[in-house]
């Protein structure tokens, strides 16, 4: 009775192999990020409660902010040996991977005391709500907080600009909470999204003066399961918006913004996320400098070969589909999906932060485990 069972078991095995072994032939190499990415700055954790060299800590991995002065220039901010809330900037030259003189961001820091958040299993990771973006014509650097603001740790200031060939300083004091911002093509304005009791405005701010020039408000649902994001700035000079919920139809919600007075209406205009109806998007997708491609990095499903027609050759042998987290960049309407580059994820925590374009639009960048990575666009 036994070697009839072990029999018919070997046939079903044999007769479903070819069809396993056909499917995976015609399934396309997979490109692991991670065997594509170059690490620039390796991970470096804050160490608490801080106290003198020698002496043992927690070590908290930290997602320091960061951004690319030029294509091989790299701006980042880390703490100081006692406290995270002692901010210092820190520019290497990535060609040489010499430091460079921070003296025009000296002074930086202080704009940024630290609110911080915890998240993960012990030790955990700290993410600092601190963006930093870097103008068209590298001019300016424009830093704002991605979480609340804190009125009492910023000194009400909800976003600060520094010029780059001059010492000068430019703060604002934003109405509400910063969501997200972005730079106009002109380089002498910018774009924040906040938001309100009613829902969400775009409001433009110019670098010489302290107010905003022109808002738009527009009707967008708060029970979203992320917040809406500015992507960038299109080639017409719009800006586009994003945002996304769990419907599970593969596509997101978007808007487009200035300088026309009237928005395209975000449930009227979608764009499909890349890699399936169920993929999700995991951190604001973003528009590269030239405005022609978009990055993003969404969580899929990941089958076996050939599924679902041969989802019963592949549960006898105990594997069903995983989760992955790709890294994909399409044109602005969602068309012409390519795939960067994808890895499995250790759990829940295990994501990626911080994307980013260089200057160049030919590499993207991103933190992963505290490390910035760095991979070609294509």
């Amino acid at each position: 009775m036994r070697r009839k069972l072990r029999n018919r078991i070997a046939a079903v095995c044999l007769a479903a192999a070819p069809i396993g072994l056909f499917f995976w032939l015609l399934t396309p190499p997979e490109h692991n990020l991670f065997k594509r990415a170059q690490i620039v700055e390796p991970r470096e954790d804050f160490v608490f409660p801080a106290r003198p060299s020698g002496t043992r800590g927690t070590a908290l991995q930290v997602d320091w902010p960061y951004c690319w002065l030029e294509p091989q220039t790299l701006l980042t901010l880390h703490s100081g040996a006692v406290s995270l809330g002692e901010l210092q900037p820190r520019i290497v030259d990535l060609t040489s991977g010499l430091p460079l003189s921070n003296g025009l961001f000296a002074d930086f820091p202080k704009y940024f005391p630290g609110e911080i958040t915890i998240v993960g299993r012990p030790p955990g990771r700290i993410i600092m709500g601190s963006k930093f973006q870097m103008s068209p014509d590298g001019a300016w650097m424009l830093a704002s907080r991605s979480t609340n603001v804190n009125s009492m740790a910023w000194g009400e200031v909800g976003c600060v600009a520094v010029r780059a060939d001059i010492k000068r300083q430019v703060t604002w004091r934003t109405p509400g909470a910063i969501e997200s911002s972005a730079w106009m093509r002109d380089s002498r304005h910018w774009a924040g999204l906040l938001r309100t009791h009613k829902g969400y405005a775009v409001r433009l701010f110019d670098v010489d003066g302290p107010s905003d020039t022109q808002s738009l408000s527009f009707d967008l649902k708060l029970d979203l399961s992320a917040a809406p994001a500015l992507a960038g700035t299109l080639p017409d000079g719009r800006l586009l918006a994003i945002a996304w919920d769990c419907t599970g139809d593969g596509c997101v919600h978007a808007a487009r913004f200035f300088p026309d007075a009237e928005a395209e209406h975000p449930q009227n205009l979608r764009i499909p996320v890349p890699c399936g109806n169920y993929a999700q998007p995991i951190v604001p997708p973003i528009l590269s400098p030239d405005g022609s491609r978009l990055a993003w990095f969404v969580f899929a499903l990941k089958v076996p070969p050939g599924w679902p027609v041969t989802r019963r050759f592949w549960t006898f042998l105990k594997k069903a589909p995983s989760g992955r987290i790709g890294l994909w960049t399409t044109r602005p309407d969602g068309a012409d999906a390519r795939e960067v580059g994808s890895y499995t994820p250790r759990d829940q925590f295990d994501r990626p932060t911080l994307l980013q374009w260089t200057p160049d639009g030919k590499s993207l960048s991103f933190r992963h485990q505290g490390a910035l990575n760095k991979v070609p666009s294509t």
